[in-house]
C-alpha cells in the first residue's frame, strides 16, 4: 500500500480516533473508520477531506479489501440561514477564523496561518497542500507555495 494512502497516526480523520476494526475507503483514497465514513455517506457523497465526489466505500480488514459497498450520490443542500463551519485542514478546529486561510485554487480547503507555518495572511495567492501539491506535479517545484 502506498505510503499516502496510510491513515495518519492509525486515526480517522473524522473523529480523530485510532482505527481498531474496519477501515472504509473511498474513491479517492481517503480512508477512514468503517463507521465514520458509511454515517457519513448517509449524509453526503463527497469526501470530507479533498471534496471529490465518490460512489462506493471499499471496507478494508488490514488494508486488504473485503467488501465494497455502493452509496446512493447525495448533495448537501444547505439553507439559506446555514453557514457551515470552516474547518482548518491541519489542525482540524474552526477556531480563529481571523488566521483561516481559504486556498485561492480550489475555494475548498481551509488552514490557519501558523498550521501553514505563516506569521500573518500572504499578499499574494495562497494555496492548500493539496493544490499546491497538484501543481508542483505539474509544473515543477517553482511554484510551490513559500511561507
Amino acid at each position: 500500500m502506498p505510503e499516502w494512502m496510510k491513515l495518519e497516526n492509525n486515526s480517522c480523520p473524522i473523529c480523530l480516533k485510532e482505527v481498531k476494526i474496519g477501515t472504509g475507503r473511498i474513491k479517492c483514497g481517503h480512508a477512514f473508520c468503517s463507521h465514520c465514513i458509511n454515517s457519513w455517506a448517509a449524509q453526503a457523497t463527497y469526501c470530507p477531506l479533498c471534496k471529490k465526489q465518490f460512489t462506493y466505500i471499499s471496507e478494508e480488514l488490514d488494508g486488504i479489501p473485503i467488501e465494497k459497498i455502493k452509496v446512493k450520490p447525495k448533495v448537501f443542500e444547505e439553507s439559506e440561514d446555514y453557514e457551515e463551519p470552516s474547518f482548518c485542514y491541519e489542525c482540524k478546529c474552526s477556531d480563529n477564523e481571523d488566521h483561516l486561510l481559504i486556498c485561492d485554487e480550489c475555494d475548498i480547503n481551509y488552514c490557519h496561518t501558523y498550521c501553514a507555518g505563516l506569521d500573518k495572511v500572504p499578499e499574494n495567492n495562497w494555496l492548500c497542500k493539496y493544490c499546491s501539491k497538484e501543481i508542483e506535479d505539474l509544473f515543477g517545484d517553482e511554484f510551490k507555495n513559500k511561507p
